[in-house]
């Protein structure tokens, strides 16, 4: 394989194609950001799109080929368990734990999953706004800064964030409420004016439709301060009916084929059966999560009707 710095942006997309169905601006802006990084740019990054649309995911598949992708889970920095030292400390803390050194850790690209959930108003038992609290120690890593930070052997290291890519992922729903609440305002001040019930308005679209922006952001909850830091913003889109369809065919990312190595036995699907888990997973919030539940209720019922261990199950027969 070769070196990571002769990789060009498509390269990196390329190898998230292989796992990524959909999401071209996405997969786009983490190969740009990868580039980018392996050239020394620093740049911070919010992904914003609904639970399931593949954020994750995205950053995931990155991680195969660059390893120095660390991937935390945000939320759970809001924790009472970290009152009395700073909240960031932890994922630190734990990369330490893991066996990152700190030369890795000071370069390299942190992802923080939920982030939006940092942003909701919140206080702690002791009454503290954490949210405020926490969004200003972001602020300060973002723009570099030294910190102690503290180890279960009782010492400190010390870790410097100036050369630190930070990405941040959520879905904030709040901010799409709000443009479908205007959207719905826009619509009925449109039916107020005398305009049928059936009446179709093409400006009723673009309200949701429009890129978020930085104001966006702030109003999803996110400082002014910390807002201004970010360098790019990237929207996932909703997964459609086709795309999930896309994903049950896909021998890289299917359920499906998950579920054959895991089970060692051949599954046998119509294709009737795919476009009916694709549609109803396309009406479920979870995106691409419902499909795997939905294959693996039928799986546990094919394995129960079974009459031996080595057969192929037909998924869906009963349905």
């Amino acid at each position: 394989m070769k070196n990571l710095k002769d990789y060009t942006p498509k390269d990196f997309k390329k190898h998230l194609d292989a796992e990524v169905i959909g999401q071209e601006d996405a997969k786009k802006a983490a190969s740009v950001l990868a580039y980018n990084f392996f050239h020394g740019v620093k740049e911070n990054a919010v992904f914003i799109g609904p639970s399931g649309s593949g954020k994750t995911q995205t950053f995931k598949t990155l991680k195969e080929l660059c390893p120095d992708i660390y991937i935390y889970d945000a939320s759970s920095i809001t924790s009472d368990g970290w009152s009395g030292a700073k909240k960031y400390y932890s994922v630190f803390a734990e990369m330490f734990d893991l066996g990152w050194t700190k030369e890795r850790i000071e370069h390299s690209i942190i992802v923080f999953d939920e982030f939006d959930k940092i942003c909701v108003p919140m206080t702690n038992s002791m009454g503290e706004n954490i949210s405020t609290a926490i969004q200003a120690e972001f602020l300060a890593m973002i723009e570099g800064t030294t910190v102690q930070v503290p180890s279960k052997a009782g010492d400190s290291k010390t870790i410097n964030t100036k050369d630190i890519t930070f990405v941040f992922l959520g879905a904030w729903e709040c901010i799409y409420k709000k443009r479908r609440h205007v959207k719905e305002k826009r619509f009925i001040g449109i039916n107020g004016a005398g305009k049928s019930e059936g009446f179709h308005d093409d400006r009723s679209s673009e309200t949701e439709n429009t890129p978020i922006t930085m104001q966006d952001l702030i109003d999803g909850g996110m400082r002014p301060e910390l807002a201004g830091r970010i360098s790019d913003i990237c929207v996932l889109d909703e997964l459609t009916e086709d795309n999930m369809y896309a994903i049950l065919t896909d021998s890289n990312v299917s359920p499906i084929a998950k579920l054959t190595k895991m089970y060692k036995r051949e599954f046998v699907v119509s294709e009737d059966y795919l476009k009916d888990i694709a549609k109803s997973a396309r009406e479920l919030p979870t995106g691409a999560r419902g499909l795997y539940s939905q294959i693996q209720k039928d799986v546990n019922d094919a394995i129960f009707e079974s009459e031996d261990s080595d057969s192929a199950l037909v998924l869906g027969k009963n349905k």
